[in-house]
């Protein structure tokens, strides 16, 4: 049982026996904790109006979009739809009280939300097709869209301008902008009539459109996706990966940037020592997970720097994160815009670390300095349970 959670101004939440902590970001609320004021240490978000059980769980997933941020969390006596702006919502929701959230992403400008049953739902704005409701819907005007196309996924991902849903066949559907090939859509496929009309609208899908990965057997399963803010990856059941899309940073793991920009073909990523088991992905970099560790593909430093003009490093080809992976136990890692955390054990119990870009504090540490590598964060006397990220900002979610 859950409930969706919507945080896009200044609305603030109540907690009681978990607790929710939020750092970095926050010109609009969407740290939850009160404020408007950006925050370099982790501060306890603020729930209110909600029932004390809702929050005896810790939550299915945390995550941000540019300016505004959203939780699922479990409930084992309702699930109902609890959404802190109002809304105007569809009648097939209006007219019931319970439904069942089983995931959320938010984009730069807007908020998908799928039920269990695999239905999917949007709200925000974007001209570049990411609302997935045709070329005409550019705009929810405060209300909730479904999406028709499918009712079957299992979970939708997005980047900046594009979106790809998951079915729970393992089918993928991309949608918004594809001017990097981040969809793996071909346009050389399409006819010269409709090639003519892509480029005019910057090669953006304004509908669910099937990709297509050739080089997957037809009986191997994608079993999840991760978007980053032009780039794409996705995983199969075998442990492979595949990665598409912009390469201005080495994301996709197979080729320098000087000689693949973009690639819009899914292709496999080599030189990985075992089967992948998660990834996740920030702007212009690709966390992997394998059993006990974890590997980077990513820029090293983040793009608002500039990377052509310093003598530091790309990694394009994966490389294992050998200050976190020796003989320890990665529980869970994300990726925010250009940050990452992860959860790792230490003996009994779990740590958070946090790296990267951190302008507006959103590694936790204080300060506003980036952070090389990386550093643990400590909220006082608290069990690690959960963790989140966004653009620019994080939540971690503890138990005392």
């Amino acid at each position: 049982m859950s409930q969706l959670q919507i945080n896009k101004t200044a609305a603030t939440f109540t907690s009681f026996n978990n607790h929710l902590f939020a750092f970095g970001s926050n010109t609009f609320g969407q740290l939850g904790i009160g404020s408007k004021s950006d925050s370099n240490l982790p501060t306890r978000c603020i729930f209110s109006n909600n029932p004390k059980d809702i929050f005896d769980f810790p939550p299915k997933i945390i995550v941000g979009g540019g300016n505004h941020s959203a939780i699922i969390t479990h409930n084992e006596k309702s699930d109902s739809i609890d959404i802190y702006h109002r809304l105007i919502l569809p009648e097939e929701l209006s007219s019931s009280s319970k439904i069942n959230w089983h995931h959320v992403t938010c984009g730069w400008t807007f908020t998908i939300a799928t039920t269990q049953k695999g239905t999917s739902y949007i709200f925000g704005k974007g001209n570049f097709g990411e609302l997935g409701c045709g070329k005409n819907v550019k705009t929810t005007n405060d209300q909730i869209f479904k999406i028709s196309e499918i009712t079957n996924f299992q979970k939708v991902v997005c980047g900046l301008r594009h979106c790809i849903g998951l079915t729970k066949e393992g089918i993928c559907y991309g949608w918004g902008s594809n001017r990097y090939g981040q969809l793996g859509l071909l346009i050389k496929n399409l006819k010269e009539g409709e090639k003519k009309k892509k480029q005019n609208d910057n090669y953006c899908y304004f509908t669910p459109t099937r990709i297509e990965i050739k080089q997957i057997n037809e009986e191997e399963k994608i079993i999840d996706v991760a978007c980053g803010q032009n780039h794409s990856a996705v995983l199969t059941q075998g442990g492979d990966l595949y990665t598409f899309g912009l390469n201005k940073c080495g994301q996709l793991g197979y080729a320098s940037p000087l000689k693949i920009q973009n690639c819009e073909i899914p292709r496999k990523v080599f030189n990985l020592p075992g089967s992948v088991l998660k990834i996740s992905c920030g702007w212009n970099n690709t966390l992997l997970g394998k059993k006990n560790e974890f590997d980077e593909i990513d820029d090293t430093l983040n793009e608002k720097e500039g990377w052509v003009s310093k003598p530091i490093p790309l990694y394009f080809l994966p490389h294992t994160l050998s200050s976190l992976s020796k003989d320890v136990e990665i529980k869970d890692f994300v990726c925010g815009s250009e940050h990452s955390l992860c959860i790792k054990k230490n003996g009994e119990f779990y740590e958070c670390f946090a790296w990267g870009w951190n302008e507006h504090g959103n590694c936790g540490t204080g300060n506003n300095i980036d952070q090389w590598m990386p550093i643990r964060i400590i909220p006082e006397n608290t069990i690690i349970k959960g963790i989140g990220a966004g653009c620019g900002n994080s939540w971690i979610w503890t138990k005392k």
